[in-house]
């Protein structure tokens, strides 16, 4: 994922808002407690979105306010610790950002890209230590976007289903229990997956043009019409299994997100030219 999901803050509680922000800063802190500093800044909303919908599920974060050592200045914030929701988040953030590192220099080999690869390439190993069944999954699924990307395929539902089938698989490897709830969080992992996807090559498309890069949208000639009905699409379908989701807490945190921060990022995308 790529810093896509966030909510909606004004439409957001201030204490829900609070909570949200001490989940940021949770998987940020996880990030430094099992990688060090440098991969703290990886760090995107995609993942704390993570760590908030499976604690939902799981209910097991304890909160305490406490300094931030990178605004020492600035009062004690909520911080949320203790969660194998959190840990899951910072290990999924760390190597979504190794494979789209790999991803940026498969489509621009530039030194910027070759000094971040060199710079995570130790983190990643502790990723894979810590977490050998997610990096598998991340790298079977990032290799078949890749194929069907150097197969210049135009259809604008190849790599995407790829990419939601890859999320969709992240589930597994949490330690969510039960059938009922894991069907559920397969089905909005996936779209949101496929809305992450479809979102950013939309976005990219002028990028991807002037690079030669792989883009379904310029190899399919599909315009904004298209676009923001498959970016809906996948946003509803995620909606309609929040419903069928038991969550124990973040419920309208959760329902924010999907229900008004990705509509509006999808507005916003679609709407401007």
């Amino acid at each position: 994922m790529f810093g896509y999901i966030y909510p909606e803050k004004c439409e957001l509680k201030l204490r829900d808002y609070e909570t949200y922000e001490a989940y940021y800063c949770g998987v940020c802190k996880a990030i430094s407690r099992r990688y060090g500093q440098i991969p703290r800044y990886v760090l995107n909303y995609d993942c704390t979105f993570v760590a908030v919908l499976l604690d939902g599920c799981m209910n097991k974060a304890r909160f305490e306010k406490e300094k931030c050592a990178y605004k020492p200045l600035k009062e004690k914030k909520l911080v949320a610790y203790d969660s194998p929701s959190i840990d899951f988040a910072a290990d999924l953030n760390v190597i979504l950002a190794w494979f789209k590192v790999l991803d940026n220099i498969n489509d621009n080999d530039s030194i910027k890209y070759q000094l971040a690869r060199l710079t995570l390439k130790k983190y990643i190993k502790k990723a894979e230590k810590y977490s050998q069944a997610l990096y598998n999954v991340i790298a079977d699924g990032m290799t078949k976007i890749n194929e069907i990307e150097k197969q210049k395929s135009d259809s604008l539902d190849a790599a995407a289903s790829a990419f939601s089938q890859m999320m969709k698989n992240t589930v597994a490897c949490s330690e969510i229990e039960g059938r009922s709830q894991r069907i559920p969080l397969e089905n909005i992992m996936g779209e949101l997956g496929r809305w992450v996807y479809i979102i950013d090559a939309w976005e990219d498309r002028e990028d991807d043009r002037k690079n030669d890069s792989y883009n379904p949208f310029n190899l399919s000639g599909a315009g904004k019409d298209r676009a923001e009905f498959l970016m809906n699409i996948s946003l509803n379908n995620a909606l309609n299994a929040f419903d069928l989701l038991d969550v124990k807490k973040n419920g309208a945190i959760i329902e924010n997100i999907i229900g008004m921060g990705c509509v509006k990022r999808t507005k916003n995308a679609t709407q401007k030219e």
